[in-house]
């Protein structure tokens, strides 16, 4: 598998409402090579659709807009409809948030930094087994 850093610079927006989450995820995903925003709750409506990222990590737990309700609202905007989701959740039920919302992939809170990479890496390449994280 090509490496972020050999391949044109993939986008990755983190929505979450913690700003410890946002900032490791983000410092993570830039080891790896890529470009990361981050936004809190509405605020990633217009992130996203502004500079559209090749990915979205989706809290589902947020106050004033929620994960499900951001993700109901990018999936009406053509700008952002299409960009693949991946939902973030401390509560036991991630992957079954994101089989209920379509989302491409899971990850269940606290996760690993292999999780992380290898999801976001999946979920930009569309592979289907992008909801499986790699266990460790």
């Amino acid at each position: 598998m090509e490496s972020a850093g050999t391949a044109r610079q993939r986008r990755v927006l983190v929505v979450d409402d913690e700003d410890a989450i946002c900032d490791t995820v983000a410092i993570i995903l830039e080891d790896e090579g890529y470009s990361v925003a981050t936004a809190v709750n509405g605020a990633a409506l217009k992130v996203a659709a502004d500079s559209p990222p090749d990915v979205i990590l989706l809290d589902i737990m947020m106050p004033l807009m929620d994960g499900p309700e951001l993700y109901r609202r990018l999936h009406l905007d053509p700008r952002t409809a299409s960009i693949p989701v991946v939902v973030m959740t401390a509560a036991g039920n991630a992957h079954a948030w994101a089989r209920k919302l379509g989302a491409v992939a899971a990850l269940q809170k606290p996760f690993g930094l292999d999780a992380l990479i290898d999801t976001v890496a999946r979920a930009i390449t569309s592979d289907p087994d992008a909801g499986e994280q790699p266990s460790g």
